[in-house]
């Protein structure tokens, strides 16, 4: 199991692996938001595109209380 912490390539390559996850999920997003409002999706499309938006907002939540803690943890460690 790893720590979602890639100590080979430092925090450039996170921080790029990240971007390039959040383009593509808006790139994702984008298609099917035109698709549902723009050419008359059915209600399933409404419901799963309800879901996709809880499930983002989930991830949001977690991975922004995950950086909180590592700040916080690296802050105690190193008095700064």
């Amino acid at each position: 199991m790893g720590t979602g912490i890639d100590r080979r390539h430092g925090p450039r390559i996170r921080s790029a692996r990240m971007l390039a996850c959040a383009v593509v999920t808006i790139v994702f997003m984008w298609h099917m938001l035109k698709h549902t409002l723009l050419q008359g999706g059915k209600p399933i499309d409404y419901t799963m595109l309800v879901i996709e938006s809880l499930v983002l907002a989930l991830i949001a939540y977690e991975v922004t209380v995950g950086i909180q803690e590592r700040h916080k943890k690296k802050r105690r460690t190193y008095g700064h």
